[in-house]
């Protein structure tokens, strides 16, 4: 993970205590457990820009089905 992208990060959560690479996703995208003090998030990222727009997907799909309960 660069190191904008982090500061990024921090700025969103707050103090970052763990920031793990997870296993290889393929070619197209980077996959890190992140934890802070209070939650436990996965970020799935791209630094191709035609990903993007499948990522962005994906996680509107995640946020749907999170407030679904």
């Amino acid at each position: 993970m660069n190191q904008n992208l982090k500061e990024k990060i921090e700025r969103l959560l707050g103090v970052l205590k763990l920031i793990d690479r997870l296993g290889e996703q393929g070619c197209t995208s980077e996959v890190c457990k992140i934890l802070t003090a209070e939650r436990e998030y996965v970020l799935k990222s791209s630094f191709k820009e035609k990903y993007r727009a499948w990522l962005k997907t994906g996680a509107n799909v995640l946020k749907t089905l999170n407030n679904v309960e």
